[in-house]
This record gives structure tokens, C-alpha cells and sequence, in this order.
């Protein structure tokens, strides 16, 4: 793994800038013995090695450290995973096995900091998003969306997990379909009144209805219509009411059966949209109004 020379480099222009003198125009001197010393010495200080940081905080997450020594391990390994070069040789040196012991225990401040680690593991990467599915990472996630009850932070993360795993990757998808998948974030996103969860879920909905059909067809035999347009009923304007809209647009516009399930009298959406174009902000507005142009295309032939 080849070290990463940014940070060096940048610390290297400000000291030489520093050190610089632009007051005269003499000649360069040799450099005397003592400085060379005390420059190589500082260069050193300022050099990191990240395989070496990497393997340090795994072993710190796997002995007996403190919670607090943990946190700021899986804050370091975020960082470093950030970075392409580094996230494809994490789970080489042992990173997913660690992982998967945080996500399996009960620590929340744990749980959530390594899930986010996973979805910057995957998020663009091939490579990685098909190293977490070789390791069954998706189940464990899944069950974890199942099973969390209380703490917001853990649901979010993981559902940035899923959500990075599966977008635009069909072996992702097909994993979930086969995991059932769906019906677990429909759960969560009908169980939770948090804002940021019912954004990252409705969200997470949208993208693969747009993606992929059998994940459009398997959510309106779900019932995903009427569950959205209750959450979008009982849910005043705030950010998660866009993307539960933006959800429902997106499934109707891919599966003709849901739309015609919105033009149902008995849902009561046209009247739920004309009651919020009263009250929306410009973003919503736009929604509902798209939403509702497309509701009277398609009412005309119900």
C-alpha cells in the first residue's frame, strides 16, 4: 500500500515557507550536520505510515481498551477509509473481522460508528461493496435494522450501510431481494418517528425503485402505497415529507399498478396533496405538484 503523501507534502511547503528566507539574496550554504539532524528528526515526526495506524487501531478495538479508546480508533479508520487507497486493503489486514464483532455486540456508540465505517467502505467502490457481501455483512446489518429499537444513530448509519451497498449495484440488490430486505426497511421506516430515519429509508426506497422493477413490484405487493401516504398524512411539512413523497412519485412512475392505486378515491391523496399545496415550501411544492400533475394525467383514465 503506497503511503499517502498529501498531508506530508502540505507540511513540508509550510515548513519550507516558514523557514524561508526572502531577505537576501545570498548564496545557498550546505547545510551544517546539526540541522540536517534535526530535520530529518522532524520530517519523521510529521510522517504517518496509515497501514501501520490502521493495524494499530484494530488492535486496540480487539484487546481491552476502554470505550473511549475504541471511539477514537473507528474515528481514525474512517478517515484513513476515506480515502480509496486505503479502504481496499482494510478487510486485508483484518478490518471486517473487527468490524463484525462490534456490529454483532451491544455498544450503540460503537455499533453506529462501525456501520458508518461500512458505508464509506462501499459507497462507489465495487471492490469493496463486493468484499462486504462475500462477508455477510448484509444480514447482520439487516438484522440490526430489526432488532434496534431506541437508538437513532445506529438505524441511520445503518441504513447509510444498506443504502451505499445496494445503490447501483445489482449483485447488492439481488442480495437484498433474496434477504428480504424490503420489508425490513419498510418496518423501520413505519416504526420510527425520527426525521433522519424515515429520510435515509424513504430515500433508500426511492433509488431502487428507480434501479431496479422487481424491487418496485415487490414493494406494491407489499403495500407500500397506502403506507406511505398514511406516513405522508400523519407527517407535517419537514424534510422527511419530501423524500416519503418523492418515494411514492418514484414508485408510481415505475410500476403502473401503484399508480393506479394512488388514483383509488378511497386513498385519499388528491386531497391530501391539494390540502398541502397550501402550506408547502418551494422544494415540497414542486413535488406536489408534479405528483398531482401526473395523478390527474393518470385519473382521466381510471
Amino acid at each position: 500500500m503506497e503511503p499517502n503523501k498529501d498531508a506530508f507534502l502540505k507540511s513540508v511547503l509550510q515548513w519550507t515557507i516558514a523557514n524561508t528566507d526572502t531577505s537576501s539574496s545570498s548564496n545557498v550554504t550546505p547545510m551544517d550536520p546539526e540541522r540536517r539532524i534535526w530535520l530529518k528528526e522532524a520530517l519523521e515526526t510529521i510522517t504517518v505510515d496509515p497501514l501501520k495506524e490502521l493495524k494499530d487501531c484494530i488492535a486496540r478495538l480487539n484487546n481491552e481498551s476502554s470505550d473511549e479508546e475504541k471511539i477514537a480508533a473507528l474515528e481514525t479508520i474512517q478517515e484513513w477509509c476515506e480515502d480509496l487507497n486505503f479502504a481496499n486493503d482494510f478487510h486485508k489486514i483484518g478490518g471486517f473481522n473487527v468490524l463484525r464483532s462490534i456490529l454483532v455486540a451491544s455498544n450503540p456508540e460503537l455499533k453506529w460508528r462501525a456501520a458508518d465505517i461500512i458505508a464509506t467502505l462501499v459507497q462507489n467502490y465495487e471492490d469493496c461493496q463486493k468484499a462486504v457481501l462475500d462477508a455477510d455483512f448484509l444480514p447482520i446489518l439487516l438484522n440490526i435494522l430489526d432488532s434496534e429499537k431506541e437508538n437513532e444513530n445506529v438505524l441511520v448509519k445503518t441504513l447509510f450501510a444498506v443504502s451505499a451497498l445496494t445503490r447501483d449495484n445489482k449483485d447488492g440488490q439481488e442480495h437484498l431481494l433474496r434477504s428480504d430486505g424490503l420489508s425490513v426497511i419498510l418496518r423501520v421506516m413505519c416504526a420510527h418517528t425520527s426525521d433522519r430515519i424515515k429520510t435515509k429509508a424513504a430515500f433508500m426506497l426511492s433509488a431502487l425503485c428507480s434501479s431496479e422493477p422487481r424491487a418496485s413490484a415487490e414493494l406494491h405487493r407489499m403495500g407500500m402505497v397506502s403506507m406511505l401516504v398514511a406516513i405522508y398524512k400523519e407527517t407535517e411539512p419537514c424534510p422527511s415529507s419530501e423524500y416519503v413523497l418523492s418515494a411514492l412519485l418514484t414508485l408510481a412512475k415505475t410500476n403502473s399498478e401503484a399508480l393506479k392505486e394512488c388514483c383509488n378515491s378511497d386513498l385519499g391523496l388528491k386531497e391530501v396533496l391539494q390540502a398541502r399545496l397550501k402550506a408547502m415550501g418551494n422544494e415540497e411544492r414542486f413535488m406536489v405538484q408534479h405528483f398531482s400533475g401526473r395523478w390527474n394525467q393518470r385519473s382521466r383514465g381510471c
